[in-house]
């Protein structure tokens, strides 16, 4: 079975991590990032990954698109990414020479060896990543990890609480029941949203909606509040194939502003309705109520 080198190396002190994982699709990519910001003990400021599908969506210097949850992955440890430019390897010059590093301390020793999981190759890996972040290097005459815990451990970021919980991100559409289909699975969501395109957030524990809104506004309001997004994180209960009955309908203020901040303006008002379903209080629907742009 074939596999894949992971390998992450720090700007300033060349401070490598190395792994093998069995694909480059997008769990294994963000399991190893991280797995490496474990072994670092701190995070970056700053990301500079290759360009494949799994990170960048699509390749642009100046406004690439990132991966929904590579960028929540980044976000989680207040990373930012900044990939490199596409067919430009000097731009990831230290990961570049770093690879060739560890296919020469590491994958040429290892070349002839038999193993029988991923677990032990990555086993392997370790003992000889550890020989390699301790190996004095010549001209320095300290080694990878001497500099590393000296200049970049310092001024690097420290770990959250909890690592990163992997999620995927898909497109869907409300369909004419006000439902949505997540990997044959169908949750309602407010029918205000009939025939919107919604964002749903999967991971092992809920679906939660990130809601776009974006359609319906006004031509001349467009560009102001374009790319805004209102995140509905509902409980699980909210969240079932038959919901009826509402608890309470909400405006929402675009701006974001409390409600008491609010002043009345010429614009037009705007139909954005949330509403959070519940299936544990019967009562009424409430009267619908819009949000202004101000």
């Amino acid at each position: 079975v074939s596999t894949q080198l992971f390998a992450a190396v720090w700007g300033h002190s060349n401070f490598t991590y190395a792994e093998a994982s069995l694909t480059q699709t997008l769990p294994d990519w963000t399991g190893s990032h991280v797995r490496a910001f474990e072994y670092f003990g701190c995070a970056p400021h700053v990301l500079t990954p290759d360009n494949l599908k799994s990170g960048v969506k699509n390749a642009c210097f100046y406004e690439p698109e990132i991966n929904p949850t590579y960028a929540e992955l980044a976000e989680h440890y207040g990373c930012a990414v900044l990939p490199a430019k596409k067919r430009k390897p000097r731009y990831k010059a230290k990961v570049e020479a770093g690879v060739l590093v560890v296919q020469r301390w590491i994958l040429a020793v290892l070349r002839h060896h038999i193993f029988h999981s991923l677990a032990e190759l990555n086993a392997a890996i370790r003992e000889l990543l550890e020989r390699l972040n301790d190996r004095k290097l010549r001209k320095l005459k300290q080694s990878r990890r001497e500099l590393f815990l000296a200049d970049d451990r310092p001024s690097a970021k420290t770990l959250p609480e909890k690592p990163y919980e992997y999620a995927e991100w898909k497109k869907v559409r409300v369909h004419i029941d006000h439902h949505v289909e997540v990997d044959r699975h169908y949750y309602s969501v407010p029918y205000h949203l009939k025939g919107e395109e919604l964002h749903a957030r999967a991971d092992n524990a809920e679906y939660v909606l990130d809601v776009v809104i974006v359609a319906r506004l006004p031509v001349p309001l467009r560009e102001e509040v374009a790319g805004l997004r209102v995140r509905l994180e509902t409980p699980q209960d909210a969240l079932q194939p038959r919901t009826d009955l509402f608890e309470r309908e909400i405006a929402v203020d675009l701006l974001g502003r409390p409600p008491l901040e609010r002043q009345e303006t010429d614009l037009p008002s705007l139909p954005v309705d949330i509403v959070l379903m519940s299936r544990e209080h019967l009562v009424e629907a409430p009267a619908r109520v819009s949000g202004k742009l101000e």
